[in-house]
């Protein structure tokens, strides 16, 4: 029996199957499986990396209070799907605790923002009381 090594494993950049290969080297063509589909082998090892998205929900998190809330939805859903996609392929992707801070942020940052736009329109709503009344 042969042991498999971890550098010896890659994923279908289409449908995300771990594929082992014996004697294949890095950049060699290589047949998924499961789908068909014809990609080029890298390595697992060779292949991880921060994730994006995350990044993405942490940089709109911190923007989301000064634009007033406007990129906090998008913030939280970005962490929730990094989350779900480091979660789904934590061998190969990285960012876990910047998906984390975009999402308490992206919560923080909203929260505040309701806050001052809500008492921005109770003043709102009671000077013009006044003013009629």
């Amino acid at each position: 029996m042969s042991s498999v090594k971890s550098a010896d494993r890659a994923t279908c950049p289409k449908c995300g199957v771990v594929l082992v290969a014996d004697d294949l080297p890095a950049g060699g063509k290589a047949l998924c499986a499961n789908c068909g589909h014809c990609f080029l082998f890298q390595p697992l090892g060779d292949m991880v990396r921060v994730s994006r998205k995350a990044i993405a929900s942490l940089l709109l998190s911190i923007a989301s209070l000064p634009l007033f809330c406007l990129t906090a939805v998008p913030a939280l859903i970005l962490g929730y799907w990094a989350l779900a996609d480091i979660q789904r392929h934590e061998d190969r992707l990285r960012g876990r605790n910047l998906a984390i801070a975009g999402l308490v942020l992206s919560v923080i940052c909203a929260s505040l923002s309701f806050i001052i736009w809500s008492t921005i329109w109770t003043f709102h709503l009671i000077q013009r009381a006044t003013v009629s009344g």
